[in-house]
């Protein structure tokens, strides 16, 4: 990766260490960030009767958001936490 891309990153980018099973959003939030999973995963998760309904997951060295919420500014239909 070019350095002037590793600057941008430094830049925009804020490493943060989360625990396991940290809620990043939860379903009705606004998603104000995009994440870049470094070590771990992120689930991605609804909630119907009672049972979360996994939808996703973020692996590493993957870049995560909800989109629609993030660029449109809409509450979140989904849930997300760190394993």
């Amino acid at each position: 990766m070019p350095a002037r891309d590793l600057a941008l990153i430094d830049i925009y980018f804020t490493p943060v260490k989360l625990r396991k099973k940290a809620c990043l959003w939860k379903e009705g939030d606004i998603c104000r960030f995009i994440g870049f999973v470094s070590k771990g995963a992120i689930h991605h998760f609804f909630c119907k009767e009672g049972e979360e309904k996994t939808c996703g997951i973020s692996l590493e060295n993957a870049f995560f958001t909800d989109y629609d919420s993030f660029y449109n500014y809409l509450p979140t239909i989904s849930n997300a936490q760190s394993l």
